[in-house]
């Protein structure tokens, strides 16, 4: 346990050595425990996390994500889990302490349990991939993979620091870089016998950890070649002083303990050489100025979390250690810190500087003046209002900056008469403070990640982070703001390749997020829209043109489809991440055009059935990790490809979470353990073929008889257009017929056909009409009648009315007249006495005879006495008379015209 925080708090000595931490404005001071717990840490050998501290261990492709301890990230050998970080108090103030995950800790900071707990948990399951993604949703991905890997689905660059090896001991590197533990937290183990954890096989060898001292109280180890660890740490109030440990003791973890006070330099003469010093978790209370005078070569000391020890009072204890390179005073009482107070103090090599949880209500720049080397500054959790910066010497040097879990109102200054208040500052985090809005003057030419969620911010105004600006701006969280809006061009950074805005529920379908808002991020590789509300189409209109896009993490947007176009714009992407949807299948060949898709996580996502075309062979070949896990899966014959698939690679791809796919239809039944007889799944398609086939055709038909009959008429009447005279009458001499016209009219229209028509067709000009009340035959079924006059008549003339269209006798003689003159390519006149053609009454047969014969409209107008009248009614007989003579030669009765003499029916009487 002891070694664990060793290893970690002797590296956060050299942060420059440590920048490599992926988005971590915290750099080091939120790799300890109590961060926010996000994490999914990959466990992969201990020189893949040295080389990088990379984003392997970052839940989310940011800060290696607070809580990166908790599952062994980056600092995981480093041991956080429980370790240095651990109990040493992350709870109350560690150094690098609890980090911006919503004010969760970790780990209890006082339970001896819990610290040996960092020793038997901090790699005991050894998972290659950890299922941590979301303890805590500030994780900047909460669960990027559902419930399962993460690994491979975080930026592995971007949101690192530059690699220096300008600073930091050679002891720190050497102790870093030279061990291959697979526990360190199991280095030097507090249990009563000493012993190794099981799940370090080489610790044995590289470690041997034995008693030492009085009483047993500590167990020691060798490491490496130049350093030797005594662990003595857990014993409450039953150890008060160092007992007699070897001379060549170079670490010291003796938290945990009952000290209250430390009167004289005699209480380290047993351990001189010491180069670090954990003595958290203790009850100090007084300090005697010479406290440390005889460790000389201190290089890093833990006092965290000692809460009644009043740092006004013990300042000369603490910082006349010209030696070191890192200090953790978190968690003590202090109100107040001297404009002076490290003036008077040799602190000329300090490079880090823990100070949270002190109550700090204001933090003057002044104080940090004479800390020349300081790179790491941690204030977080001091209720701090407001920060004063009357000059800028002092603070050249300061690379991360921890403002966290403070009461801000403002951005923090950055402008000192144009001049950068912090030219180096390259990490700096201001989550779960009061900032509504940035600064006008901005002045971070080296910020690569900011942290800014949990900020009462509305608004994302244009230009808000634009290059100006933030000329080195990589990583960008903006998770839990109060958004209400995004205006155009909000980041426009071309630097800009990490973008988190998870847990901001914004409805991205509305007005307020403008279709130009994720303008001028060409170079943007990482998008976390997790817990927002989004649509595909607006996916793609709002974010189609990041070409550069390689990870994509839209779970929890209520997505309720996507298409084959959704990643069309994106050719890089090389994960993609959009569980707990609503889409109910995945289109075919979606991923096809996906060369470098690796990681795939559609989990809960409602699915019930997967298409083989949607995972062809060739995507199956890509994939690495794919979690199709929590879906509706309807297990039939379509899923037995997908069956033998799970099978057949539930250790690679699946990474053995193909024991949560169940099916939906057959409950309580593994989709890996379904069986249907292959026959009938052949029978089952060959049947579904056929009937396919056959219920295609019959609603053809169906249609096509539907069609016909709807239309009968208009059909009927078109090819009646089309041979209309060349029927009998054509050749059939005029005494032939027995009348010249069949008039077909409703009773009601009896006075205009006797007063009008008789007159002017029988008297004026000749013809023999049959008007059916003179001329039917007396005693003869009526349907004998019309068929008889109408056979016997060399034209018909239908008298369109609204009487005649609600009148049953009258469709009926309609009818049958179409029908003679149909078969017989006779021709049908038609007139119209009123404004039924306007009247929505028409008939279906009288709308086809309408649509497809031209008609004489009679103007009520025409039977009053006046000019107009009198010219009216000529054009009208005129026009009928034309109509007659054209019919008898068998042009078809074109001479009426479009027959409306009144142009409109408003006209009409």
């Amino acid at each position: 346990m002891f070694w664990a925080r060793f290893l970690f708090v002797v590296n956060l000595c050299f942060p420059l050595c440590l920048k490599q931490t992926i988005c971590a404005p915290e750099s080091l001071f939120s790799r300890l425990p109590n961060s926010e717990p996000d994490g999914s840490h990959s466990e992969k050998n201990f020189h893949e996390r040295t080389s990088a501290l990379q984003d392997k261990s970052v839940g989310s492709g940011g800060f290696p994500p607070d809580g990166s301890v908790k599952n062994g990230g980056a600092f995981r050998y480093g041991a956080f889990h429980n370790g240095v970080t651990q109990d040493n108090g992350v709870h109350n103030g560690d150094t690098f302490q609890d980090s911006s995950a919503g004010n969760e800790r970790v780990i209890p900071d006082n339970s001896v349990d819990n610290r040996s707990a960092l020793q038997n948990s901090i790699v005991k399951s050894g998972d290659s991939f950890r299922k941590t993604s979301v303890v805590n949703d500030d994780a900047l991905q909460s669960s990027p993979v559902g419930d399962g890997d993460s690994s491979g689905f975080l930026p592995d660059i971007w949101c690192r620091g530059p690699d220096s090896n300008s600073s930091g001991d050679g002891m720190a590197r050497d102790l870093w870089d030279s061990q291959k533990l697979e526990d360190i937290g199991h280095s030097c183990p507090r249990h009563s016998d000493c012993s190794v954890g099981t799940s370090s096989r080489d610790l044995e060898t590289l470690i041997s950890p034995h008693h030492c001292g009085h009483g047993n109280f500590c167990c020691c180890c060798d490491f490496g070649e130049n350093d030797y660890v005594a662990n003595c740490s857990g014993h409450d109030h039953s150890l008060q002083q160092i007992p007699k440990l070897p001379a060549n003791v170079t670490v010291l973890d003796f938290s945990f303990n009952g000290v209250n006070s430390i009167n004289s330099s005699d209480f380290f003469q047993r351990v001189p050489k010491l180069r670090y010093l954990d003595i958290g978790h203790n009850d100090l209370r007084q300090l005697h100025d010479d406290a440390f005078s005889l460790l000389t070569n201190l290089s890093v000391l833990i006092m965290k979390d000692n809460i009644f020890l009043d740092l006004s009072k013990s300042m000369a204890a603490v910082f006349n250690v010209s030696s070191l390179h890192v200090l953790d005073l978190s968690n003590a009482y202090a109100v107040t810190l001297p404009k002076d107070a490290f003036f008077q103090y040799p602190l000329h090599s300090l490079k880090q500087l823990n100070l949270n949880r002190l109550g700090l209500r204001h933090w003057n720049a002044t104080t940090f003046q004479s800390l020349g080397a300081l790179q790491v500054l941690s204030l977080a959790d001091n209720d701090m209002r407001y920060i004063s910066t009357e000059h800028i010497d002092g603070l050249e040097n300061v690379t991360d900056l921890d403002l966290k879990h403070n009461d801000l109102y403002d951005f923090p200054k950055s402008c000192f008469n144009t001049r950068p208040i912090y030219p180096r500052l390259e990490r700096l985090n201001l989550t779960d403070n009061r900032i509504t809005k940035l600064s006008i003057d901005v002045c971070f030419p080296s910020l690569r990640v900011l942290d800014i969620r949990s900020n009462p911010i509305v608004n994302l105004v244009t230009n808000m982070f634009t290059l100006k600006y933030f000329p080195s701006l990589t990583c960008l969280h903006l998770e839990r703001l109060h958004l209400a809006s995004i205006q155009a061009y909000a980041f426009n950074n071309t630097a800009l390749k990490f973008l988190s805005l998870m847990y901001n529920y914004v409805d991205f379908t509305i007005e307020n997020v403008t279709k130009d808002a994720f303008n001028g991020l060409h170079n943007l590789g990482f998008l976390q829209l997790e817990q927002n509300y989004l649509t595909n189409d607006r996916f793609i209109q709002l974010f189609g043109h990041l070409k550069a896009l390689q990870f994509v993490y839209i779970g929890n947007t209520y997505l309720d489809e996507i298409t084959a176009g959704t990643f069309a714009p994106f050719p890089d992407l090389t994960t993609i991440t959009m569980h707990r949807n609503f889409f109910p299948q995945i289109p075919e060949g979606v991923f096809d055009h996906l060369r470098h898709l690796t990681h795939l996580d559609v989990s809960n996502s409602r699915i019930t059935t997967v298409s083989s075309d949607t995972f062809s062979n060739d995507v199956r070949g890509r994939l690495r990790h794919l979690d199709l896990s929590g879906n509706f899966f309807r297990c039939d014959c379509d899923l037995l490809w997908f069956r033998d698939w799970l099978r057949a690679a539930n250790h690679t791809v699946f990474n053995n979470s193909w024991t949560r796919y169940m099916c939906r239809n057959m409950p309580g039944v593994p989709v890996t353990d379904f069986t249907i007889n292959p026959q009938v799944c052949l029978l089952s398609h060959d049947v579904s073929v056929i009937t396919m086939v056959v219920v295609t055709l019959l609603i053809l038909m169906l249609t096509l008889v539907a069609v016909f009959f709807r239309y009968r008429w208009h059909i009927r009447l078109l090819l009646y257009e089309v041979f209309r005279g060349k029927g009998r009458n054509a050749g059939l001499p005029a005494d032939y017929f027995r009348y010249d016209v069949f008039v077909s009219y409703a009773e009601e229209d009896v006075l205009w056909v006797r007063h009008h028509l008789v007159p002017q067709l029988e008297v004026r000009q000749g013809l023999r009409l049959c008007v059916h009340q003179r001329d039917f035959t007396p005693g003869r079924n009526i349907v004998d009648n019309i068929y008889h006059s109408v056979h016997d008549s060399r034209h018909v003339l239908t008298v369109f009315s609204r009487h005649f269209a609600r009148s049953q006798w009258c469709q009926f003689e309609l009818a049958l007249c179409l029908t003679h003159v149909i078969e017989h390519g006779d021709t049908l006149l038609v007139t119209c006495v009123d404004d039924v053609t306007c009247s929505g009454q028409l008939t279906p047969t009288m709308m086809a005879v309408l649509n497809t014969t031209t008609y004489i409209q009679w103007d009520w107008a025409s039977g009053r006495a006046s000019d107009r009248a009198s010219d009216a009614q000529h054009s009208f007989w005129a026009r009928l008379r034309l109509a007659l003579t054209d019919a008898g030669r068998g042009d078809g009765g074109g001479g009426g015209g479009s027959g409306r003499s009144s142009g409109n029916c408003s006209s009409q009487g």
